[in-house]
């Protein structure tokens, strides 16, 4: 009864039975209610479970947990069961490679995305690339420098015409100092559009 108007949950510190307790919840009215789900913890969950979680009719916000071992066939299910979702954080060091973001970028209407140290060096032209460069609302990047170099982030920034949030660790990277034009480039762009 306290949770009627809950649309946010958090899947942390969950045990062994955590398909149990989708399989739960599932059964619950937070079925379609449910917009925003967190796996981000430091527990093994199964593609399998994952996949169960894209079953909440209303989500609309997926953070994977820590390294997670998706591929081609798992982006391709995921963008099938849940094509309504527009935030995605893959988790810090998801395995999904340039062809997992392809599919996603592009099956995917993103608005927020999120990714950590993921082995895509082809990571800005696939996102400029897809359908949800026009969508793009907000991005986070952390560790990875050295695909995305002040250069490359103007070039994201310049080429997602809605993107006005930035996160990530690239504050050495975006040294007004060293990079000054391409800094102020891109902080203008950003603020133009309300960020």
């Amino acid at each position: 009864r306290a949770c009627v108007c809950a649309d946010e949950v958090s899947l942390v510190e969950c045990d062994d039975e955590l398909a149990a307790f989708v399989d739960m919840l599932l059964r619950t009215p937070l079925r379609g209610r449910l917009r925003k789900l967190d796996l981000g913890f430091d527990l093994p969950v199964s593609n399998e479970v994952i996949l169960q979680c894209a079953r909440f009719e209303g989500l609309r916000f997926l953070r994977l947990p820590p390294e997670c071992a998706i591929d081609v066939e798992f982006c391709r299910s995921l963008a099938q069961l849940r094509p309504t979702l527009t935030g995605l954080d893959l988790g810090t060091e998801c395995r999904a490679d340039d062809e997992c973001l392809r599919i996603l970028c592009e099956s995917l209407s993103l608005e927020h995305l999120t990714f950590s140290s993921i082995p895509c060096p082809a990571a800005i032209d696939i996102i400029l690339q897809s359908s949800s460069a026009q969508t793009l609302r907000g991005i986070g990047i952390y560790y990875m420098d050295e695909i995305f170099t002040p250069a490359n982030l103007l070039r994201l920034v310049r080429g997602c015409p809605l993107l006005s949030e930035f996160e990530g660790d690239s504050g050495e990277l975006l040294s007004p100092i060293e990079h000054g034009k391409t800094v102020k480039a891109i902080n203008k762009l950003l603020k133009g559009r309300g960020g």
